[in-house]
C-alpha cells in the first residue's frame, strides 16, 4: 500500500455588556433529529486523536479555518508538562495522509518542542513554536485561537494570573532594521484585551469579518456567548490594546439556554459551541447555528454520533474545498480515550 499525502485546497489564514432579558433565556434547545452526516474523507464517527494525546487532560484545541495543503499547526492547552497541576498551551506540526487503495487517513504530529528537530516545518509552527515561552506562565492558559482577519501571525488565548479567565494575545509585528530596506519580526505581547476583561471571566475568542465572539459569566452565574462588532478593523490589535475604548458588548440570546453555554468558535456564519442545557445527551454537547439574515438561528445539537454521556468540549471546525465533508475537531473525557480529556476528530456535513 502506498502511503499518498492528498493535496487539499484553501487560503492558510491564521490568522458583552448589558441586554434585555427575555424568554428565550429560560427555555431549553430543541435536540434535533439524527443528522445524517455526508460521506467524505473524514469519519462520521469521532476519531481519538492518538498522535497528540497523552493521559493528562489535552483540551480547547484550535487549528487553521481552511485547508490548503496536507500540513497544518494544532495548538492547545494540556496539563502534561506539569503533571497535572497547570495548563500550558503546547503546538504540534500535523502532516495529514490519505490511502488512495483503503480510503483511510493518517497523522504525523511533531511537537513543537526544544526536544525536537523543527527543521521544514512551516512558518506559522515556527511562529508558534517561538511563541510558547511567551504564552505559558506558572497559572493556566486555555483556549487557544488563530485569527485569520488579522495580517499579523497571532494567538489569542486565555489566563488566569488575577484568579479569573482574561483574554490576551500576541502577534508578530515586522519592525524596520534601521539603515536597511530590511524588516525584522518581533514577538509582541502578551497584551490584556482591555476592551472586553472584566473582574469575570472571559474566555475563548473567536472572530469572523464583522464581530467578536467569547464567553463570560458577567450575567452570572452561568456561561454566556457575547459578541461586539470590529468596526476598527485596520487597527484592532492596538484596538484590543485600549482600556480607554468603548464596545458594545451583547448577550446572543438566540444562544443562550438555562444552562451554560462556552467556547464559541466561528468560521464565517457557522458557530459551533459546546453546552450543558439539560436537553442534551449528558453533561457537555457540542451544538451548531447558522447565521442567516443577520441573526443566529436557533442552536442545534450534533447528535448522539458526535455527543457521549460525558463532556464534548470547544469545537473548532476546518473547511475542506475538495472533500465532500468538513472537519472538526474538539475535546471529550469519553471512558475510551488515554485518560482524562483527549481530543478527536470528526467529519461533519457542509454547512457554509
Amino acid at each position: 500500500m502506498k502511503n499518498i499525502p492528498y493535496q487539499f485546497l484553501i487560503l492558510l489564514l491564521f490568522a458583552f455588556s448589558t441586554c434585555k432579558k427575555d424568554d428565550i433565556s429560560e427555555k431549553h434547545f430543541d435536540r434535533n433529529e439524527e443528522i445524517n452526516f455526508n460521506s467524505g474523507w473524514f469519519p462520521s464517527e469521532p476519531i481519538n486523536f492518538i498522535e497528540v494525546n497523552s493521559s493528562y487532560d489535552d483540551y480547547n484545541p484550535a487549528w487553521p479555518e481552511n485547508l490548503e495543503t496536507d500540513a497544518f499547526t494544532l495548538l492547545f492547552s494540556t496539563n502534561r508538562k506539569s503533571g497535572g497541576i497547570n495548563f500550558d498551551l503546547i503546538g504540534y506540526s500535523i502532516h495529514l495522509y490519505y490511502y488512495t487503495d483503503t480510503k483511510e487517513l493518517s497523522f504525523h504530529a511533531q511537537e513543537l518542542d526544544t526536544s525536537n528537530s523543527i527543521s521544514g516545518v512551516s512558518i506559522i509552527d515556527l511562529f508558534c513554536y517561538s511563541s510558547l515561552y511567551k504564552l505559558n506562565s506558572e497559572f493556566d492558559e486555555f483556549g487557544p485561537y488563530f485569527s485569520p482577519i488579522i495580517e499579523s501571525r497571532n494567538i489569542f488565548y486565555s489566563s488566569n494570573p488575577a484568579g479569573n479567565q482574561d483574554i490576551k494575545f500576541i502577534y508578530n509585528e515586522r519592525i524596520p532594521i534601521p539603515g536597511s530596506s530590511a524588516y525584522s519580526n518581533t514577538l509582541m505581547g502578551p497584551f490584556e484585551m482591555k476592551c472586553i476583561n472584566t473582574y469575570f471571566e472571559e474566555a475563548y475568542p473567536s472572530m469572523n469579518e464583522n464581530y467578536l465572539y467569547f464567553c463570560s459569566n458577567r450575567d452570572g452565574p452561568d456561561f454566556d456567548i457575547y459578541s461586539f462588532e470590529l468596526i476598527e478593523q485596520t487597527q484592532l490589535l492596538e484596538w484590543f490594546k485600549s482600556d480607554t475604548n468603548v464596545v458594545h458588548i451583547e448577550k446572543i440570546d438566540n444562544l443562550s439556554s438555562i444552562g451554560n453555554d462556552k467556547c464559541p468558535y466561528v468560521n464565517g456564519n457557522l458557530m459551533v459551541f459546546t453546552s450543558d442545557d439539560e436537553s442534551g445527551y449528558g453533561g457537555y454537547d457540542l451544538w451548531y447555528s447558522i447565521k442567516e439574515n443577520g441573526d443566529w438561528q436557533p442552536p442545534r445539537n450534533f447528535g448522539e454520533k458526535i455527543n457521549s454521556p460525558y463532556d464534548e468540549y470547544r469545537p473548532a471546525v476546518m473547511l475542506v474545498s475538495d472533500s465532500n465533508n468538513d472537519i472538526m475537531i474538539f475535546s471529550s473525557n469519553r471512558p475510551e480515550g488515554q485518560g482524562g480529556f483527549d481530543l478527536y476528530y470528526v467529519g461533519i456535513m457542509k454547512m457554509i
